[in-house]
């Protein structure tokens, strides 16, 4: 088994996590709760499912951990719950569910709290997808080296892959590929793990509210997706098209580029993924705004770090109702209501 990096934890410790999984048994009632827009969020629920079989799976977006998650759980007779890949910024709704629940939180967002207490255990890394945290902390349960490559590719699409660079190159040599940091610390496209990368990030969004089905469909041999390689093809013919429109409708503002348009398909974080890897953007803020159901969704991109994605994003967005933004320093998203979209653009202009 190739050797795994240890994660330098910001907050939790290993032997709480232990204790956590070691004292599970038949009589108790798990949910898994994970975030359903990214690959992070379905592949480290993957890993965390092959381990602990819950009985309860559910994919959610940040405005969905709210009183109605809360009374599912209640009404499901949980009793303990597992959050990964969930940015937690405030600890009320945690307050409700560990009435009745224990908790076991596994993240890698910018920390605003530390929740551990006598019935929760959050452990949180810096630096490391919420997938590569979970095969580390689940591999002292089991071997799971059959999600080696899946892992890898989970840290791919969370541009993840510094602080485990190690194992990375050693991942992706296994399968015949190579493991490549281009310009401003990005992993190179192309080859295989790319490939992956690609096919299972259009398969979210082709199925964006039933990605179960993306869930299911991952199998544990290199590259097993099962048939989401032909729903991607349509999204990203799509994304192609988005792109060209970004080029003739981008405007600058403030030094930023902004690009704002009607999309198809849930792809705007993606796109602003994409045309901030571009060379030419590298050293460039990129955002993409969107309606989406009833708010303003907002992407945000640099690559060169050199100005903080969460810190603008949480700017850009406090203040307002019904809003909320962040992220990481490379990349960060929010969003506003619709009827605070004009405000936001001038707030834009004025950051």
């Amino acid at each position: 088994m190739i050797e795994i990096v240890k994660p330098e934890w910001l907050v939790g410790n290993e032997k709480r996590f232990s204790d956590f999984i070691s004292e599970l048994n038949d009589k108790d009632r798990v949910a898994l709760i994970s975030h359903g827009a990214d690959i992070d969020g379905i592949v480290s629920a993957k890993i965390i499912d092959s381990v602990i079989n819950p009985d309860f799976i559910k994919f959610v977006g940040y405005t969905e951990i709210n009183s109605e998650l809360v009374e599912e759980l209640r009404n499901a007779e949980v009793n303990k719950v597992i959050f990964s890949d969930i940015h937690l910024k405030e600890g009320d709704i945690l307050k409700e569910i560990e009435k009745f629940a224990e908790i076991l939180i596994i993240d890698h967002h910018i920390i605003f709290r530390d929740f551990n207490s006598s019935r929760i255990v959050f452990m949180s890394a810096k630096g490391l997808c919420a997938s590569y945290l979970a095969y580390y902390l689940f591999s002292k349960v089991q071997n799971l080296e059959r999600f080696d490559w899946l892992t890898a590719v989970a840290c791919v699409a969370d541009f993840t892959y510094q602080e485990n660079s190690k194992w990375m190159y050693s991942v992706f040599k296994k399968y015949g590929d190579k493991f490549v940091i281009g310009q401003d610390n990005l992993i190179m496209p192309g080859g295989k793990f790319w490939q992956v990368y690609e096919d299972l990030a259009l398969a979210i969004v082709y199925f964006q509210g039933d990605v179960i089905k993306v869930f299911n469909a991952i199998g544990e041999g290199f590259g097993n997706i099962g048939h989401l390689a032909g729903y991607a093809g349509a999204v990203r013919e799509y994304m192609e098209e988005s792109i060209e429109r970004f080029e003739r409708g981008r405007k600058e503002i403030k030094g930023r580029i902004f690009w704002e348009f009607a999309p198809r398909y849930k792809v705007g974080a993606m796109i602003a993924t994409l045309v901030s890897s571009k060379a030419k953007y590298h050293s460039k803020t990129i955002i993409i705004g969107r309606n989406e159901g009833n708010v303003y969704s907002i992407s945000a991109r640099r690559q060169d770090g050199k100005e903080d994605m969460n810190v603008l994003l949480m700017n850009l967005t406090s203040g307002f109702q019904n809003a909320d933004g962040g992220g990481h320093i490379k990349a960060a998203g929010g969003y506003v209501s619709l009827k605070d979209k004009a405000e936001f653009i001038k707030r834009l202009e004025k950051i």
